[in-house]
């Protein structure tokens, strides 16, 4: 029909046209509004250099942030991928079935930055090598991760709800821990703050934490490594490393454990050194 030859005339002189999105946003442009999916097995990809605003990124649909590329709010629903390879997201919102990773350059040159993202139950996440997250809310449950997995991986200012953090390697700053299983196993964490949930520290390899709180809904195990300064005002417990002996479960600096703060430390831990105030 007519019509028919019309359509196939503007694909062939437009074939922008068939798109429902931007798939290269080159570097000083902006695309806003657009939607990453794919009907088929094949996967739709958008490589991202400039700015994309409200992204919505759905089955068999990927967003990739490369250097110099800024994406703000986005929204990853079931079956989307939303990778950042050195450049920028802001307040992304991660839906149950989808999948963030964040990985700088190899070299370092490039960070992967990730702003205030809201990171639901049932999402998978990787905070790979020079990648940093800032001002996160984790509402994950149950055996549901999340992942920083490098020496370069960094987490600042962030809020756990639910789920489990489990580090690694890598860095955490100023961590509020409301719910779920704060995981150190070979990290560094600073000031953490531990109001609900678990907190543990060490495995089979050394981690070490400064200026931990741990409130009176909450419980702390140190199985390895080093506690440096504490407030203690649920539940702590010190035991040695059974599986690596050389490894020492240590506490250090001042440790004040306050009205209904419990301190347990089985014997064979190192704690000799620390000041304790009760």
């Amino acid at each position: 029909s007519l019509s028919v030859v019309v359509v196939l005339l503007l694909l062939l002189l437009n074939p922008d046209v068939s798109r429902a999105f931007t798939e290269t946003v080159a570097a000083g442009t902006t695309v806003n509004d657009e939607t990453i999916e794919s009907d088929d097995d094949a996967v739709s990809t958008q490589q991202v250099y400039g700015t994309a605003t409200n992204t919505i990124i759905n089955t068999n649909g990927q967003q990739v942030i490369n250097p110099g590329g800024t994406t703000n709010g986005t929204q990853v629903n079931s079956g989307g991928t939303l990778t950042n390879n050195g450049g920028e997201d802001n307040n992304t919102l991660l839906s149950s079935g989808s999948t963030m990773v964040l990985q700088g350059s190899a070299d370092g040159s490039s960070i992967a930055v990730s702003h205030y993202a809201v990171i639901e139950s049932g999402t998978s996440v990787d905070i790979n090598a020079y990648a940093e997250a800032n001002h996160w809310t984790i509402n994950k449950i149950n055996d549901d991760y999340v992942y920083l997995r490098a020496e370069t991986s960094l987490m600042n200012d962030s809020v756990i709800n639910g789920g489990k953090l489990w580090i690694e390697k890598g860095t955490l700053t100023n961590t509020t821990v409301n719910g779920g299983r704060f995981v150190n196993v070979a990290g560094t964490d600073y000031n953490t703050i531990v109001n609900g949930g678990v907190y543990f520290l060490g495995g089979a390899s050394v981690a070490s934490s400064y200026n931990l709180t741990i409130n009176s809904d909450a419980y702390g195990n140190l199985n390895s490594g080093t506690v440096t300064d504490a407030i203690i005002n649920g539940s702590l417990i010190v035991a040695p490393n059974f599986v690596e002996p050389s490894i020492l479960s240590s506490l250090r600096g001042n440790i004040a454990v306050n009205n209904g703060g419990k301190l347990m430390i089985i014997t064979g831990s190192d704690t000799g050194l620390a000041d304790y105030i009760v």
